[in-house]
């Protein structure tokens, strides 16, 4: 939902746009890593490293337990009903302007979705300590008794299971920059180039247009 104006400065055109955000769901992770170490022979060990967050919302439990507690049916299904929720709300702008340098060349410059959604909404934080389990497998006891076999797992998942929680988050939009440039060659042939970004998890991704336009 968003309001938006423009206004005529000589040869600039300023545009701006304010965006209220409404958001359904999401999965985030923060500063998490799942690695195994698939060993060469039989007799090496094999590696399992692992540790970091996952921060979901209006999604199920991804757990059978939380803190200890065995996990209800409903927690761990979708209801539909926290897709329409207004608890997930954020804001961002666009802000543009062009800039007629001449009659023949023009220039402009813009950013779109720059702004945020804070998720309130069935919010579940699984955090994985930081962990580098190494095992060479079964012995032959284990193979021979299958609560031997059963201790052995369990000790190696709850070194891996994650310990839940119930706090709210924000989540940055993948704002995106254009610059542009349009040159008339004359009444009919235009050629132009557009310099663009989408910023992403930390990264920039640029591309680059070149074009040509012809009034028939």
């Amino acid at each position: 939902l968003g309001f938006s104006m423009t206004r005529n400065y000589d040869r600039f055109n300023v545009g701006g746009r304010v965006k209220l955000y409404q958001g359904i769901g999401v999965a985030q992770t923060k500063d998490f890593k799942l690695k195994l170490n698939q060993p060469k022979t039989p007799t090496e060990e094999i590696g399992v490293i692992a540790g970091g967050v996952i921060n979901t919302s209006s999604l199920m439990l991804l757990t059978d337990s939380i803190n200890g507690r065995k996990a209800t049916d409903d927690e761990q299904s979708i209801d539909i009903k926290n897709l329409y929720s207004l608890g997930n709300l954020g804001a961002g702008i666009d802000l543009g302007l062009t800039y007629d340098v001449n009659n023949r060349l023009s220039v402009g410059a813009s950013i779109v979705d720059f702004g945020f959604i804070n998720w309130t909404n069935n919010v579940y934080n699984y955090s994985i300590n930081d962990v580098d389990v190494r095992t060479n497998g079964l012995n032959k006891e284990q193979l021979e008794n299958g609560q031997k076999q059963d201790e052995y797992f369990d000790s190696l998942f709850n070194q891996l299971k994650p310990s839940v929680t119930n706090k709210s988050f924000t989540t940055f939009m993948p704002w995106r920059f254009y610059l542009t440039a349009n040159y008339n060659l004359n009444k009919r042939n235009t050629i132009g180039a557009i310099i663009q970004g989408r910023y992403l998890l930390g990264t920039i991704l640029p591309a680059y247009t070149l074009s040509y336009a012809r009034k028939f």
